[in-house]
């Protein structure tokens, strides 16, 4: 027989469960298309190296002999200046592979289609903002720095990555959508928290249903188990993806950054390249040429990196240079004074602090590329488990639907629990999470309105 302490103490548990039940409900709710969305969105974008690879494959060039020396990067430039007079050239990429072309990126005045912005990334990619023009188009010229032979060219209006990363990271919408992203990442580390009580055993423990699905039960008891069980694998990876994408977010990543510096762990982005400027000089000076840029990276450039280099856009911009690896132990960027030739800026791993270091670290692993293909494979996994998870938790709530009632209801959710006293430590909890995750206090705070006038409502609705 149960004491009456015991009872209670039992009917408390029960009331917390259902409570925390009914808030991972509702955040699945909310949140899940833009879950699904990121899942997708990011699997798709995993591969986009071996995307820009393939691209560059369409036109490889015989690799050298022994005897044969590169043209400098300057007579390289003069021939497409030659046979492109009235383009603007904006980067070049010079490549790492004896197989594979140098990558000149320029701007054509006088087209008429859409394209895409091309100063070449620290992935080796180019995948800025899609960009529309109705006076421009950009192309990007494969040359072989060898022969000096132009091998092929590209439209950059056909590569179809940057609307993925745009999509991953702002949901199309620019600045605005960012937050959405933030928020969905947020909430989704709640479910996994939230996910995890309601998955914790209790009393007998099996293995079926908590390490393995019980495919022979009832399809709702399979779906729940394929929902709890996959969620409980993939969590450690989920968690890891979530956090490490955060620096990319307005609210948490700013809030990250100012940290940084209060406490000196802070590394400027040093991939933007209106950081710098160049001193404009009182008389007409020329600027100097793209080998005196080479020549002063040249020391950390090695058989494992490729170096991109974008040029000034106006008197007053820099080199940007990026000596490139998919090691961030690896990677340099450099801004260099287009007229003196001095390096004005320069961040290598070296001049990293330990925290910058390991939000590096953290980036390289979110883009699946840190540890080579198993680090893809890890990531591509995630992917596809969080979408299982949200088809599984879309055929849960199906199944349980009110049929009685015509279209949504929020009475498809757990009903909230009455009488029930939230404890010290829930309530410490959900503080903590709020502070340590900025956007999710100011969501959770907004829901709980949100709630409690539903709450008054269906009681106005359905009196007692």
């Amino acid at each position: 027989m149960k004491t009456t302490i015991e009872k209670n103490s039992d009917n408390q548990y029960k009331k917390l469960y259902a409570l925390i039940w009914r808030w991972h409900f509702y955040a699945g709710l909310i949140f899940l298309p833009i879950i699904m969305l990121l899942a997708i969105s990011g699997g798709i974008y995993l591969f986009e190296p071996y995307y820009n690879e393939s691209i560059r494959d369409e036109y490889l060039i015989k690799p050298p002999t022994d005897s044969q020396t590169s043209l400098s990067v300057t007579q390289q430039i003069y021939i497409i200046k030659k046979i492109y007079p009235t383009a603007k050239i904006t980067a070049i990429r010079l490549s790492n592979d004896a197989h594979h072309a140098n990558e000149i990126s320029l701007i054509q005045s006088h087209a008429s289609h859409s394209g895409i912005a091309t100063p070449i990334d620290s992935n080796n990619n180019h995948h800025n903002k899609v960009i529309s023009d109705a006076s421009q188009t950009h192309l990007t010229v494969f040359l072989n720095p060898y022969t000096g032979e132009i091998v092929g060219k590209f439209d950059e209006s056909q590569r179809w990555m940057p609307w993925i990363r745009e999509l991953h990271g702002e949901l199309l919408l620019g600045k605005f959508g960012t937050k959405f992203v933030e928020l969905a990442a947020c909430w989704a580390l709640v479910l996994l928290i939230s996910g995890f009580y309601l998955w914790w055993p209790r009393g007998t423990f099996s293995p079926w249903g908590l390490l393995l699905p019980r495919l022979k039960s009832s399809k709702r008891i399979f779906w729940r188990d394929i929902h709890s069980v996959t969620g409980i694998y993939l969590s450690i990876l989920l968690s890891v993806l979530l956090i490490s994408g955060l620096p990319w977010t307005d609210i948490w990543g700013g809030s990250m950054h100012l940290i940084q510096k209060r406490i000196g762990q802070s590394s400027e982005p040093a991939w933007l390249p209106n950081l710098y400027s160049s001193v404009v000089p009182d008389k007409l000076t020329t600027p100097i040429g793209i080998d005196t840029v080479i020549h002063a990276i040249n020391k950390k450039i090695s058989q494992d990196t490729s170096v991109n280099i974008n040029f000034p856009k106006n008197p007053d911009s820099v080199y940007h240079v990026i000596v490139n690896s998919p090691n961030p132990a690896q990677q340099c960027y450099f801004h260099i004074d287009q007229y003196t030739g001095a390096v004005l800026g320069q961040q290598c791993w070296e001049d990293m602090p330990l925290m910058a270091r390991a939000i590096e670290i953290g980036v390289a692993i979110h883009e699946g590329h840190y540890f080579g293909t198993a680090n893809l494979v890890l990531c591509l996994i995630t992917a596809l488990g969080t979408l299982l998870i949200c088809i599984s938790g879309i055929i849960m709530w199906w199944q349980r639907r009110p049929e009685s009632i015509n279209g949504f209801s929020l009475a498809s959710a757990p009903p909230l629990p009455k009488n029930f006293n939230v404890s010290g430590n829930l309530i410490w909890l959900i503080i903590l999470l709020g502070i340590l995750l900025p956007a999710l206090g100011i969501s959770l705070l907004l829901l709980w309105i949100i709630d409690s006038l539903v709450q008054k409502y269906l009681k106005y609705r359905n009196p007692v």
